[in-house]
């Protein structure tokens, strides 16, 4: 594709420990701080002509047109449902063809990565921004009982990419006997997800017809939509997989489902059918997978044409990030998104000013590094100065927030501290400000208060036993993690 994107991910202020609780609920709107995106800027239609949905006035890729004409494939308006769902472009309505040129730095260890780009849940969170949750394979939903039930009504007439319907069996074959089974639950699922437990007891879901699933628990179910809407698979072709799992075919094992039912072997496996935008085609392990677009996907345009607009996803395994950003930088990709650091922006905003052969996006806001402290430290004295308020709130003003800005984000990074940060509905300027300015004076006052003193002049303050205030971090070396530690230590 002749234009490339890099989007370099827009560090959010850097957070010390979790925040005491509020003093009070009260609550602001955004900040200056806060990014936002303004649909209303797009040059697409608004929404769909509804002339274009009671005429089913459809169009189609021209990838396929010839399998439309030779009968081998039904026409675009028999393969969309009665009522898509219409999509807004961010900026202006679409051309078909081409292709997006991606790397993944591995093929099973990286499955989020291509995930991210092919997941489809009952419900969604809003894009790009995710600050709200929205219908998507289901067309709606309804709470009763005081949250304990939970009604999810499914789109009706989606299909999979092999044109079978996607019905609620397709969800309760992979609720119940997938994630809730423990010998049918692969191994990359070793943890049931909370959103689907409510005190410690799976939440039951059952099916109440075709299209309509009941969610049900003896407690209000508060997170379970944020599962419905978070990146995952859940829904598993029942069609396909149920020949392979022991309750649906007494000559199957488990063994066999397990692997066949990873994450990896179904969104990667040629063949395989999805409800995402396109489907595998190739697997060469270790090396490269490539997806085409789906004739069946079951969502438009606001000008009435089918998406996607790209023909083909090609992700080729590149384990070194470096070399990533080199390709990237050569042509050979045309999306650098999710292994960009802050280190690589002035290589990239050079090339990007010499070259004019791709655009450097900042995209945010993303919550940066947090330094966790450990109330059970083992360690007595630790444990003790950790569960010290004022302790906290010391070594949190003891950072210099802005210093690490600039040398190290290029003075993108929002001095914050550690809480709810837009676009959350939670979000609060004056919590998420609180104990985030540099004031070294008052962190010494305040350890000093709190007993923690140098006595012996060396430049060390000591527990009250004289042992010196000494604690051990452990890090991870990516994203600037060491980088900022050096800085604050």
């Amino acid at each position: 594709m002749a234009n490339r994107t890099n989007i370099l991910l827009l560090a959010f202020g850097l957070g010390c420990m979790p925040a005491d609780p509020p003093e009070d609920t009260d609550r602001t709107g955004p900040s200056s701080t806060a990014l936002t995106f303004d649909i209303n800027q797009t040059r697409a239609p608004m929404a769909i002509d509804p002339a274009i949905l009671a005429s089913r006035a459809f169009t189609q890729s021209p990838m396929w047109d010839r399998e439309v004409n030779a009968g081998l494939l039904p026409p675009v308006s028999d393969r969309l449902p009665p009522n898509p769902r219409v999509i807004i472009p961010f900026k202006e309505i679409g051309t078909y063809g081409g292709r997006i040129r991606r790397a993944i730095t591995g093929d099973i260890v990286q499955v989020p990565a291509t995930m991210k780009a092919k997941d489809e849940g009952l419900l969604t969170f809003s894009h790009p921004m995710g600050d709200s949750i929205e219908p998507n394979l289901a067309e709606r939903w309804e709470f009763k009982d005081g949250g304990r039930e939970l009604y999810v009504y499914i789109r009706e007439g989606i299909r999979w990419s092999d044109g079978h319907p996607f019905t609620a069996d397709d969800v309760l074959f992979f609720y119940n006997d997938l994630l809730f089974d423990d010998d049918g639950r692969p191994l990359d699922r070793s943890v049931i997800p909370s959103a689907y437990q409510v005190g410690g007891k799976p939440i039951e879901l059952e099916k109440v017809d075709d299209l309509t699933l009941k969610f049900s628990a003896d407690k209000p179910m508060g997170r379970i939509l944020y599962g419905l809407a978070s990146h995952d698979i859940f829904a598993l072709p029942l069609h396909v997989y149920g020949k392979w799992h022991p309750r649906h075919n007494p000559n199957a094992t488990y063994e066999e489902f397990r692997q066949r039912a990873t994450r990896a072997q179904f969104l990667y496996t040629e063949g395989n059918p999805t409800l995402a935008a396109w489907r595998p085609v190739q697997w060469v392990r270790g090396q490269r997978v490539v997806y085409e677009r789906n004739p069946y996907y079951w969502k438009v345009d606001t000008a009435g044409n089918q998406l996607p607009y790209v023909d083909n996803l090609e992700f080729t395994v590149i384990p070194e990030k470096q070399v990533i950003l080199l390709k990237f930088m050569n042509g050979e990709l045309d999306l650098f998104g999710r292994y960009s650091q802050i280190d690589m922006f002035q290589t990239l905003k050079q090339a990007e000013r010499e070259t004019g052969n791709f655009t450097v996006h900042l995209s945010g806001p993303t919550p940066a590094q947090v330094f966790y402290l450990n109330w059970d430290a083992p360690d007595p004295m630790v444990r003790q100065a950790f569960r010290n308020r004022d302790v906290r709130v010391a070594m949190s003003i003891g950072l210099n927030r802005e210093e690490i800005s600039q040398l190290l984000f290029y003075g993108f990074m929002v001095p914050a501290g550690h809480s709810f940060y837009p676009p959350s509905p939670f979000y609060s300027e004056k919590h998420f400000k609180r104990n985030s300015e540099y004031d070294p004076d008052r962190a010494r006052d305040l350890l000093e208060g709190a007993g923690y003193r140098d006595t012996d002049g060396d430049g060390v303050r000591e527990f009250p036993d004289g042992s010196p205030f000494e604690f051990t971090m452990d890090i991870v070396s990516a994203g600037g993690t060491r980088d900022i530690t050096e800085l604050v230590t």
